[in-house]
Formats: structure tokens, C-alpha cells, sequence
């Protein structure tokens, strides 16, 4: 079942007005790997402005698809500049 929610994340300025570098940390084969994803304002919620070099707390919109052994499968949303991909996460990082 897919519901919507939203993740933690760190949020800093793209390259292009409007546009956003969102990291989170997802669960990989070594642990925790931190990987990007390209966003706009639509669906992330900064707490404050990003600026280059000062990464700011953040939430992003995703669809949340399951939850296994404390992970949380989620598809992070197409924007312009990126495609929909599958990741996991951590549980404690899905936000309400």
C-alpha cells in the first residue's frame, strides 16, 4: 500500500533558482549511504533558507511503500532535473 509522508532530509541550493539538493540517508549493502536528489520547492519543507555551504534540516514529500526489519521503502517523486527512484530508509526518519 502506498501512502504518502514525508522524510528527513538536509537541504541546500541547486544550481537554478528554485531548485534544491536534497540528501538523505538511505540503507545500502555498507549501512547508511548518503545519496541526492534534485528538487524543487514543490513537496520540501526547509526549516529556514539554504545557503552554499550551510545545508539546512529539512522534510521531503515521498510516497511511504512498506516497512521491514526498522526499514522503510519509499519512492522519492520525479522533478525536472530527475526521475523517480526506489530507496530505503531508516524508520525513524519517516516524519509525520
Amino acid at each position: 500500500m502506498r501512502t504518502e509522508g514525508f522524510v528527513r532530509c538536509r537541504v541546500r541550493p541547486g544550481l537554478f533558482s528554485g531548485e534544491y539538493i536534497v540528501t538523505l540517508d538511505t540503507v545500502g549493502a555498507r549501512g547508511l549511504e548518503p545519496r541526492e536528489f534534485v528538487a524543487d520547492g514543490c513537496g520540501l519543507d526547509a526549516a529556514g533558507e539554504p545557503q552554499r555551504g550551510a545545508p539546512v534540516d529539512g522534510k521531503l514529500r515521498v510516497y511511504v511503500l512498506g516497512r521491514e526489519n526498522g526499514v522503510e521503502r519509499i519512492l522519492v517523486p520525479a522533478s525536472a532535473a530527475s526521475g523517480a527512484e526506489f530507496v530505503r530508509v531508516p524508520v525513524e526518519l519517516i516524519a509525520s
